[in-house]
């Protein structure tokens, strides 16, 4: 009769379902291949290089799309253009620091002196045509000064009456303020007078009279009143 042989007591190994089909009896695991970790290291590149082969092919197809709607419409493509451009020039001046506010000019007013006798003799005797009165407010220089170049009393009386004949009006004569050059020397009045011609239109003219340390009469200057009568 033959010996039964007990299985449970057999040195045969046996192959554990629960492990791997890498794994080796006695509870040790092989260990990965080289083959894998290329593996693992190359699927990163891989997928940049994917990434950049998509970005330049839609860059190539951009560029020959656009080369073909510049080769088919040059007139929209240049307006386009200068659309840019000017777009470009607004965001580099919206960009670009602006300037400080520049500070108000500082001035000083003179200090106010008050017209001389002759002078308001001299306006007086204007609004009234009065050649002889306006003439003796000139001075003694100022006088010689016109002889000289021709000009006399009688040439004034001639000049006041063509304003007259005119049919010119003087109005009030408004001060607007004085400067002296130095003590005891020249001086400038500004004056603003209202004038009026035979039609009713008014109009203001300034007029300016330089006179002497004395408040004499110089010179006038009037140049609207001698454009006027010529």
């Amino acid at each position: 009769m033959s010996d039964v042989v007990d299985p449970s007591r057999t040195s045969q190994p046996t192959l554990d379902a629960t492990r791997g089909p890498g794994a080796v009896p006695g509870g040790y695991s092989s260990p990965p291949s080289r083959r894998s970790r290329v593996g693992r290291l190359w699927a990163p590149l891989r997928m940049m290089l994917t990434l950049l082969r998509f970005l330049l092919r839609r860059s190539l197809w951009v560029i020959i799309r656009s080369g073909r709607g510049i080769w088919r419409h040059p007139t929209l493509t240049l307006v386009l253009v200068v659309a840019v451009f000017l777009a470009y020039q607004g965001y580099e001046r919206f960009l670009a620091p602006q300037p400080a506010p520049a500070d108000p000019a500082h001035y000083e007013i003179v200090q106010a002196i008050p017209p001389p006798l002759p002078v308001a003799e001299y306006l007086s005797a204007q609004k009234n045509f009065d050649a002889d009165a306006m003439w003796n407010t000139y001075s003694e220089q100022a006088k010689a000064a016109n002889l000289a170049q021709g000009s006399s009393l009688q040439t004034l009386r001639q000049t006041t009456q063509e304003l007259q004949l005119q049919g010119l009006q003087y109005g009030e004569s408004h001060y607007i303020g004085g400067y002296q050059i130095q003590p005891g020397g020249h001086a400038y009045y500004f004056y603003v007078t209202k004038v009026q011609d035979p039609r009713g239109n008014a109009a203001e003219i300034y007029q300016i009279f330089i006179a002497d340390g004395d408040g004499k009469v110089l010179r006038v200057e009037q140049p609207q009143l001698t454009q006027s009568v010529h």
